[in-house]
């Protein structure tokens, strides 16, 4: 009896993780509901590899959220369509909106599987200031990983902590561009500190920060020292011919600058859209 009941317990198990598993299969069930119910029912289970159809995880929040719950179950074993998502050492999420779990997953797989990171892309993921603050102190806490950076772009993501995370990597990496469009407010004299003897960034996008001809003056003096910078965008701000001819002045002490970008600003000559090329 003891052996029949036994059987009978199996059978009920084993047809339930079926009608589980054809649920998953039919009505792409969210991956947390998947995870948990998979490591509640086989607890002990040696899962070494793991494939979900591409139809259910067809996108990278979804594969965040994998990810996610084989944390939680501590296991040490990457889903195929997580480890994909995250290919060499670039992380591309553009447009992808994200909210604080996302960036909290991002970091963990950085850091738990040692990943080279070189170039991540966050822009338009409306993150916010909680993400921004998660990455802020992540970069902050792992200056090995920041060191490893060569292009990052946080634009569009709605807080006024953005600056904070570039200053957190900036130190340390060797970022060659760099976009700090509509940054929020933050002082050009501290980016003027940054740049001022950096060796790596070749181009910078300060447009749409609302800088106006003092800042501009202030600016001018990086040039003279900067010898690394070749492409500079002032453009979309409230820059008049003053300004710009500060600028222009500083041009003539640096040599390796090329491109200059003053569109959109309150110059008097007759152009909206006024660049120049020092090649």
């Amino acid at each position: 009896e003891q052996q029949l009941s036994l059987m009978k317990t199996t059978f009920w198990k084993s047809l339930y993780n079926f009608m589980w598993m054809m649920y998953v299969g039919i009505n792409g069930i969210n991956s947390e509901v998947f995870m948990k119910f998979l490591y509640k029912s086989q607890p002990g289970a040696n899962i070494m590899e793991l494939t979900i159809s591409s139809s259910i995880y067809s996108n990278s929040l979804k594969c965040l959220h994998l990810f996610q719950c084989f944390m939680e179950a501590k296991s040490e074993i990457v889903p195929k369509e997580v480890s994909s998502m995250f290919h060499s050492n670039k992380i591309d999420m553009h447009g992808v909106q994200l909210i604080p779990y996302h960036i909290s997953s991002i970091v963990l797989y950085i850091s738990k599987y040692s990943m080279q990171l070189q170039s991540l892309n966050l822009r338009d993921c409306h993150i916010g200031d909680v993400g921004m603050s998660i990455l802020e102190h992540f970069f902050a806490a792992n200056p090995d990983i920041a060191s490893n950076i060569k292009h990052i772009d946080l634009f569009g993501n709605n807080s006024v902590l953005l600056w904070n995370v570039y200053c957190s990597i900036f130190g340390q990496s060797k970022l060659k561009e760099v976009n700090w469009s509509s940054l929020g407010g933050v002082d050009i004299k501290e980016i003027a500190a940054v740049m001022y003897n950096n060796t790596t960034v070749q181009s910078l996008d300060i447009s749409s920060n609302g800088y106006n001809d003092d800042d501009a003056e202030i600016f001018s003096k990086v040039l003279c020292n900067n010898d690394t910078l070749s492409t500079l965008n002032f453009s979309n701000n409230n820059i008049s011919t003053k300004g710009a001819t500060k600028i222009s002045k500083s041009v003539k002490c640096n040599v390796v600058l090329q491109h200059l970008n003053f569109s959109w600003n309150s110059l008097s000559i007759n152009t909206d859209n006024f660049e120049a090329d020092f090649s």
